[in-house]
């Protein structure tokens, strides 16, 4: 690819096209990855932008620096693909030379080998592609995390989880008067999730990166919807909808009351939070081209202030 072509659209600040081109060109391994983790910071800092939720000073100081890391990238590849000298050529066909007598030698003595010389040496040809592969991974994810804690760790996020249905039936005396009426509605859940309430962070046993939720919480207000009633029960009661005004007044806080109450009582519930929580940040992982790293929701506080451990 013409690097030329490459810095004339960053000059011009075609970030975006550069990084088009430059996918199509690595759609894998590790610069590819660089790339795509680049593409999506730019997203997301476009995104933040048209939201209005980043400063101009702040905007202009993101875009710098993945304007930098692309050139950087560009630096790297032209070097990478430059043609060995006339001076050095001697020097590499001696040392191609002798490299191919070494595999000769190695290839030999396999052949006539024990069996148990041949399992030592696989174990250490195996141990030192392990310790380079690891070097590698630890470089490799240092630079996700970092990538994934700009996009989680400085905006805050919501989950609209969804719709839960409710019913509650009340009962009503007057005198020999009796009335028993069902009500039912619905109402959406939504969980909060504050800036800073999310961290990237390496797992306690596993060299791998983990994304925690440690703090988030139901929203302050609640959305009711699709409000029905109906008479179970009507015994000399003159106005069946006389008492629905009352009951429909306080509903925002019977709906917050249940919807604590089943949150603490039922697995299935926290369940399916956890994985509205998961689904949403994996929607924003997606962009920055990580999508097999572990999320752990730890906590949610209730409408009341209750701490559920999950």
């Amino acid at each position: 690819m013409n690097n030329e072509i490459l810095q004339d659209l960053i000059g011009q600040d075609n970030i975006k096209e550069a990084l088009i081109l430059l996918m199509k060109e690595f759609p894998g391994g590790k610069k590819g990855k660089s790339i795509k983790l680049l593409n999506g910071r730019l997203i997301e800092l476009t995104r933040r932008n048209n939201e209005g939720t980043i400063s101009s000073e702040a905007y202009g100081l993101e875009k710098n620096k993945i304007r930098a890391a692309l050139l950087d990238l560009i630096d790297d590849e032209s070097k990478a693909s430059g043609t060995v000298s006339r001076t050095n050529f001697l020097p590499l066909l001696i040392g191609v030379f002798v490299v191919l007598i070494a595999v000769a030698g190695i290839y030999t003595f396999a052949l006539k080998g024990t069996t148990a010389a041949q399992k030592e040496n696989e174990e250490i040809s195996q141990q030192g592609q392990t310790e380079e592969n690891e070097a590698a991974s630890e470089e490799d994810q240092e630079q996700i995390r970092k990538n994934l804690q700009m996009i989680f760790g400085t905006t805050p996020m919501v989950v609209n989880w969804r719709a839960l249905n409710f019913k509650e039936d009340k009962e009503y005396r007057a005198g020999l008067a009796y009335l028993k009426r069902s009500y039912t509605w619905e109402s959406d859940v939504i969980v909060e999730i504050p800036e800073g309430g999310i961290e990237v962070v390496q797992a306690d046993s596993e060299q791998t990166l983990q994304i925690v939720v440690r703090r988030a919480r139901l929203a302050s207000s609640v959305a009711i919807h699709n409000k029905n009633s109906e008479s179970l029960v009507n015994s000399l009661w003159a106005e069946e909808t006389a008492k629905d005004g009352t009951f429909w007044e306080g509903i925002n806080q019977l709906t917050k009351t249940k919807i604590n109450d089943r949150i603490k009582s039922s697995a299935s519930t926290k369940k399916s939070i956890a994985e509205a929580v998961h689904a949403a940040i994996r929607k924003k992982m997606e962009v920055a081209g990580s999508k097999d790293i572990p999320i752990v929701l730890r906590e949610l506080t209730l409408y009341n202030g209750a701490v559920v451990q999950f």
